[in-house]
């Protein structure tokens, strides 16, 4: 799903934009990408599967730690559909880190 095109948001930026700024303790604007990539007027089954699993980890958002275990996870899920490598974690930003940086 990680890749998934979606109406309104043909090449599914608001959706990784969301993501990305999850990952890096920006919430309020993970909120907003993720708002935006809502299918406003779903007219298909998985439209409302869409709108739900985005849903989902938008609510997941006031958890840092289980918002970047499901990341991790689909990331994971993900690599294996590809047939890469699953045993090597995935490198996700750590909001510490990110905002030690930035001083």
């Amino acid at each position: 799903m990680l890749l998934r095109q979606r109406k309104g948001d043909p090449h599914g930026y608001a959706y990784h934009i969301a993501v990305a700024c999850g990952l890096v303790g920006q919430g309020d604007a993970a909120r907003e990408y993720f708002d935006r990539a809502l299918i406003e007027k779903p007219t298909q089954v998985w439209h409302q599967e869409n709108n739900d699993f985005i849903r989902r980890l938008r609510d997941l958002l006031h958890d840092r730690r289980a918002y970047h275990a499901e990341i991790q996870r689909l990331v994971t899920a993900r690599r294996q559909e590809l047939k890469l490598d699953s045993n090597r974690a995935a490198e996700l930003p750590d909001h510490a880190e990110v905002k030690r940086r930035q001083r």
